[in-house]
């Protein structure tokens, strides 16, 4: 594969981004086809050596302590960048993206390494996880992009996202749904237009009118 160059990626020009090669911005590892299986290896590879720290601390922790090391050494790692790089499934049939699936059994294997059990436990990961009030990383994402798209909103973080996701004026979709607060989306898109813009809007939408019309960031949290 030849060279490309990416202009204008978070005000940064990219350069020399050769096939099975990425470049590093921002903490994110950026290929030329924009799939993220780079990244996330990369991301699985540093959460390998954080889970086997932990392992090492655990003796010397009681249990409390344990799920604050977690947080902050572990799932600190999937959330960085999560609603740049994952894609949310939004319902149970949605398809599961074979480059992401990594991340949640690490933290699974994380969570067992905390508790005590092993895989042959068959321990249901779930219950487990709303037990610890531990979001799955599915739910890590869902949450970043809300909170990513709160801010957008409310507090401009974004002008060129908030064009694309605003209804558009005179349009009968914007009758419908302005007074809800809900967001334009993009009717049957091809599926690399499904990225940040597509699922924020989606997400937003699946909202209850009172969380979407709320202008406040604690309560919207």
């Amino acid at each position: 594969g030849g060279l490309i160059t990416l202009e204008n990626v978070g005000g940064e020009k990219l350069t020399s981004l050769s096939e099975g090669k990425s470049e590093k911005l921002l903490g994110l590892h950026i290929s030329r086809d924009f799939n993220w299986k780079i990244h996330v290896d990369k991301t699985v590879a540093e959460l390998n050596k954080r889970l086997g720290l932990m392992r090492r601390m655990k003796k010397r922790l009681p249990r409390r302590k344990r799920l604050m090391v977690a947080e902050a050494m572990f799932n600190s790692g999937i959330r960085y960048g999560i609603a740049v790089y994952f894609k949310p499934r939004l319902k149970e049939g949605d398809e599961i993206c074979t480059i992401q699936e990594p991340l949640q059994v690490l933290q699974n294997d994380m969570l067992r390494e905390l508790f005590g059990h092993k895989r042959a436990d068959k321990i249901n990961m779930e219950n487990l996880r709303k037990k610890q009030e531990m979001l799955s990383v599915n739910q890590l994402a869902c949450y970043h992009f809300l909170i990513e798209t709160f801010n957008i909103l409310n507090k401009k973080s974004s002008p060129q996202i908030e064009e694309k996701i605003r209804p558009r004026e005179n349009t009968r979709y914007n009758m419908r749904s302005n007074g809800k607060g809900e967001l334009y989306i993009i009717d049957k898109p091809l599926k690399s237009c499904t990225g940040f813009t597509y699922m924020a809007g989606k997400l937003w939408n699946l909202l209850p009118d009172e969380i979407r019309r709320t202008s406040e960031p604690d309560p919207f949290k």
